[in-house]
């Protein structure tokens, strides 16, 4: 009797479970697409220089910091708690940085960004290290991946940055570029993919992120770049689902960080 007790709660809290990921699938696809549409329409008010457009863009995000945070408070999943956070913090963290008044210096409003971004993750609370692949064939890959990606990206970035950023700024941004790289897989590897994986497909776990991450880069103002991260990103949302090591994913995108900078400043 107590087997068959405990085979029916077993089967009741997988159905709860189901029906609980399937509608959180909808409120992830909702927040996900919000902060999308801010994403594009931010790059949109960029490119025609339209205020009327950016203030719109800061709408959707509001939106979806409610419904993220909305997920994280009432769900009693771990991963989906974990994921609405995670997803609550690029929100809010877009929405910050975004909103922020120029300082009228590169280098400034650049390191500020970076330490907005280095906030947030301390307040996700991931893992910033961990081992390395003792194969050093994936070691390779991976940097092969970032300096081939860092050398396209700097070709896609080339006019931007050398209208935004010095060449004297060169030596001073180079370590903010590398940190910012590394701190990129850490937050959307480490976190938000880690925590998708046991709630989605394999492949939803690896594109989301990889959208969320080219979006993030759409204040760059170029669609080329933003393809090229995407892609970027999924191949490191691809290394990260076969090995788990945040720290060859964060070493490579520095790679491709700190090429991408110097490259498009002098070539």
């Amino acid at each position: 009797m107590m087997t068959s007790d405990k085979i029916l709660n077993r089967q009741s809290n997988k159905r709860i479970s189901t029906v609980q990921n399937k509608a959180f699938s909808r409120k992830l696809y909702l927040i996900i697409s919000l902060i999308l549409l801010a994403d594009f329409s931010l790059f949109i008010s960029i490119e025609l220089n339209d205020s009327v457009i950016f203030v719109l863009a800061l709408v959707p995000l509001l939106i979806a910091l409610f419904f993220s945070s909305a997920v994280a408070s009432f769900s009693r999943e771990v991963e989906i708690i974990q994921t609405g956070k995670f997803l609550s913090i690029i929100a809010a963290f877009t929405f910050v940085s975004v909103s922020l008044p120029s300082f009228g210096d590169a280098y400034i409003d650049i390191l500020v960004i970076a330490i907005l971004f280095f906030v947030a993750l301390l307040l996700s609370g991931v893992s910033f290290v961990d081992r390395l692949p003792h194969k050093l064939l994936v070691v390779v890959i991976a940097l092969v991946v970032g300096i081939v990606f860092g050398i396209i990206g700097s070709y896609a970035l080339s006019g931007t940055i050398t209208r935004v950023i010095r060449k004297d700024l060169f030596l001073p941004l180079l370590p903010i570029a590398f940190l910012f790289g590394y701190m990129e897989e850490v937050f959307f590897r480490s976190g938000l993919q880690k925590s998708l994986e046991p709630i989605s497909s394999r492949i939803q776990a690896i594109v989301f992120p990889a959208l969320l991450d080219a979006g993030l880069n759409a204040l760059w103002s170029s669609t080329e770049f933003c393809i090229i991260v995407f892609v970027l990103a999924v191949i490191m949302g691809v290394l990260y689902s076969k090995f788990h090591f945040v720290t060859l994913n964060g070493i490579s995108r520095s790679v491709e960080s700190g090429l991408v900078i110097g490259l498009a400043i002098f070539f």
